[in-house]
């Protein structure tokens, strides 16, 4: 007896409808770095249950809100698929390195190099992205959505997005000294939040390069500059810089454990212990040990359109 074709149409979905599905997952597989994060302030017992509740709701229809406005300027699909990886992997990195993506990690990100992202890319990120990314994309790319007229699919997605509003002053109103508190004295826990987070902090640091490349000009800091002597060979200088190295842990400055020791067998070393950066973050601390201005006064925007130490020896 012929096996009978299977039914596409039972399993076709609404753009609408799949990213109702595609929010609930995000909030359930990506967040589990925030709600571990939440519980240890807000203990589920009987006194925060029901904000604990209520949260899950509300997350879940910001999330919703946030892949609705996505998808008014892209596919559904592309929307998705973006939402989902991105939260595969930030979260790998929340629940794995307690790691938050904020726009400094961003910056990290886009100027690293192939050496340093080799680090942190291990099989754990491979199976997070595999199973929590990839497999969930690719069952929304096979499974047909129904197809509406444009206008009809916008006010699906308006009232959708209208829903999702409501859904969230609802859950604000009955508990409001629960958000105040959330909101003002416990900041730190939405950092966590998946993939909203790094969407906005993706958001702030561009923002913050259209900012600094419409209102910046170059600005020079030595008017002058005395050339080398003509005809002299020229003094190579290889300079190692450790902007994440602790200098009191640095064998060359005195640390008992040897370590550095290919170093120590060089010729002519030269160690400089009372060098500090502007922290462990290597797109801000490198660029800072070589500013004019100093740790205090330091501005990483400023900084790529200022010269620095080696600008002025490279003139």
């Amino acid at each position: 007896m012929p096996a009978k074709p299977i039914n596409t149409d039972r399993l076709s979905l609404t753009p609408t409808r799949l990213l109702l599905l595609v929010a609930a997952f995000l909030v359930t597989s990506g967040n589990w770095s925030f709600f571990e994060r939440v519980t240890d302030v807000y203990p589920l017992d009987s006194n925060n249950l029901g904000f604990l509740v209520s949260l899950v709701i509300f997350f879940y229809a910001f999330i919703v809100l946030l892949l609705l406005g996505f998808s008014l300027i892209m596919p559904v699909r592309i929307a998705a698929t973006v939402f989902i990886l991105l939260a595969a992997a930030t979260g790998y990195y929340a629940d794995s390195l307690s790691v938050v993506i904020d726009d400094t990690m961003v910056r990290n990100i886009l100027q690293t190099n192939i050496n340093e992202a080799a680090d942190v890319i291990n099989t754990g990120l491979i199976l997070r992205v595999a199973l929590l990314g990839l497999l969930p994309v690719a069952v929304i790319w096979l499974l047909p959505l129904q197809k509406a007229s444009f206008l009809r699919e916008l006010r699906y997605k308006l009232q959708t997005a209208a829903a999702a509003v409501l859904v969230i002053v609802l859950c604000i109103l009955p508990l409001s000294d629960h958000y105040a508190s959330f909101f003002r004295e416990h900041k730190p826990l939405r950092y966590y939040s998946n993939p909203s987070y790094p969407i906005y902090s993706i958001g702030k640091y561009i923002n913050q390069r259209i900012q600094s490349s419409i209102t910046r000009e170059f600005t020079r800091l030595a008017k002058t500059v005395t050339p080398a002597v003509p005809g002299k060979h020229p003094r190579l200088v290889i300079l190692v810089v450790g902007e994440t190295v602790r200098t009191d842990h640095f064998s060359l400055n005195g640390y008992k454990r040897e370590t550095t020791p290919l170093l120590a067998k060089e010729p002519r070393v030269i160690s400089y212990p009372r060098v500090s950066s502007c922290g462990t973050s290597t797109a801000i601390s490198v660029p800072c040990m070589f500013a004019y201005e100093g740790r205090e006064d330091f501005d990483p925007d400023a900084a790529e359109h200022t010269e620095n130490i080696l600008d002025i020896l490279n003139r």
